[in-house]
């Protein structure tokens, strides 16, 4: 959990000044800020597995999205991966930074990520119950510091390319590890976030087993967006979805400098653990208090 401030009086060692949303509502910082304007989610029906015999209702990035640049080729990469690399460049083209001027500043990348890409690994787990061999790709492809990788091939970066898994919170620990290595000063500028696409019949499955993905309930009206209800009463579990998201984090004296658009600066984290479901409400609020106490802020300052 951090603290970003948008409108700043003391300036923070770091700022925020590119962003890069794949998600189901929007690809792109425009697209994405306007679905929310619109009130448009992103749940729909699941496009690429309708023919399994059940009603599969998730938040699921269409890959007609891509179609005007470079579209994704399951035999050369999965696709948590594309879309962690098509979120970095968005985030590096809304900053105005081109990848030379990324990689000849002290540079590195952080990307969280949940899981291996189960997509890869159910389609070769069929493909070697058929034929009794798998793909040489599957091993690269799969591993969850492939995205990383595949960013700081790219962009030449030397610096440390670092990846964490941590469930939930892997994209946001990406960007504290990431503004943690800014404010010492080892680096200057870093791409950080995180991505997931955990989208296949087997992984929902097993969600529905464990309660946290809803089965369509009684008198549902056919309407996706009608399961995705948090904070409802009404609501009946999560709704399981992929997406990438990447933002770029600079000094602040070095964004200053070049005229960088700035969105806010992070000011605070904090992080803590709950070891079971009792004590998440008692760890959210460690993980506040680590963060006011970082920024030097009473709760009052928040708006």
């Amino acid at each position: 959990m951090y603290l970003l401030a948008r409108e700043m009086k003391k300036m923070p060692d770091v700022v925020i000044t590119g962003l890069g949303p794949v998600a189901p509502s929007g690809l792109g910082k425009e697209a994405y800020w306007n679905s929310f304007e619109a009130g448009r989610s992103g749940i729909r029906y699941f496009s690429r597995y309708r023919d399994n015999g059940t009603v599969q209702i998730v938040g699921e990035v269409p890959r007609e999205w891509f179609v005007n640049g470079a579209p994704f080729d399951e035999s050369k990469q999965a696709w948590s991966t594309f879309m962690v690399v098509h979120a970095s460049h968005l985030a590096l083209a809304d900053a105005d930074l081109d990848c030379g001027s990324f990689t000849v500043r002290p540079s590195g990348i952080r990307v969280g990520i949940s899981t291996i890409d189960m997509e890869v690994g159910e389609r070769e787990y069929d493909h070697f119950k058929a034929s009794g061999t798998t793909h040489p790709t599957v091993v690269a492809s799969s591993f969850p510091h492939a995205p990383a990788s595949v960013i700081a091939r790219e962009l030449k970066c030397s610096g440390r390319v670092l990846t964490n898994s941590a469930a939930c919170t892997a994209g946001v620990l990406s960007i504290i590890s990431a503004t943690e290595s800014i404010a010492s000063g080892d680096t200057e500028v870093q791409l950080a976030g995180g991505g997931d696409a955990p989208l296949t019949p087997f992984l929902i499955s097993c969600l529905h087993s464990a309660g946290l993905h809803p089965v369509v309930p009684e008198g549902f009206n056919g309407n996706p967006q009608e399961l995705g209800k948090p904070f409802d009463a009404r609501r009946c579990g999560g709704v399981l979805g992929e997406g990438a998201g990447m933002i770029l984090l600079e000094n602040y004296p070095e964004a200053r400098r070049r005229g960088a658009k700035m969105y806010g600066g992070i000011l605070g984290w904090g992080i803590s653990n709950a070891n079971s479901p009792l004590s998440m409400r008692s760890a959210f609020a460690a993980a506040m208090v680590q963060s006011l106490q970082m920024a030097r802020l009473k709760p009052a300052a928040i708006d």
